[in-house]
């Protein structure tokens, strides 16, 4: 991209005053041109500008093919980037059903294992029980076999 004031700072549109005058003091200062170097200039101007008005032609068209083209690709850029998206989506839900599956399955062996945990805690505490309720009980017979075995004034004395 040019920026038009860079381009008016090279090729002016308004000529000063004695740019004007030089220019049309050149054109007077040749009394004795010809008609024919006139026409001659003339024909080559005129072909100049064709040439010109051919070249802004030819860029014209190749400007707006190229932005057609650009256009074409920006559309497909579009639809593929819509393609990938639902791609990501659908991967996305995917990912998100697994996980909560096997947030489900393993939370399922979590709680089996926290059963399991519980039932291991119960049979101990079953087992303590019995254990500690005969070790009381062996306590017991320990203690009425000592009564037993001592006379009855030392038990009723001490």
């Amino acid at each position: 991209m040019i920026d038009i004031s860079e381009l008016e700072r090279v090729y002016p549109l308004v000529k000063t005053m004695d740019e004007i005058k030089q220019v049309s003091g050149t054109a007077s200062a040749r009394p004795g041109a010809s008609e024919s170097d006139v026409s001659s200039e003339l024909a080559v101007t005129r072909q100049k500008l064709a040439s010109s008005e051919a070249m802004r032609e030819v860029l014209a068209t190749e400007r707006e093919r190229e932005r057609r083209q650009l256009e074409s690709e920006i559309e497909n850029l579009r639809s593929s980037l819509e393609k990938s998206q639902d791609q990501h989506n659908k991967a996305l839900l995917l990912i998100t059903d697994q996980s909560k599956q096997q947030a489900k399955e393993r939370g399922g062996d979590w709680e089996v294992a926290a059963r399991k945990l519980r039932e291991k805690i119960a049979n101990q505490e079953t087992l303590f029980k019995k254990r500690f309720h005969s070790l009381r009980q062996e306590a017991k017979r320990d203690a009425i076999a000592e009564l037993k075995a001592k006379p009855w004034w030392q038990v009723m004395f001490g």
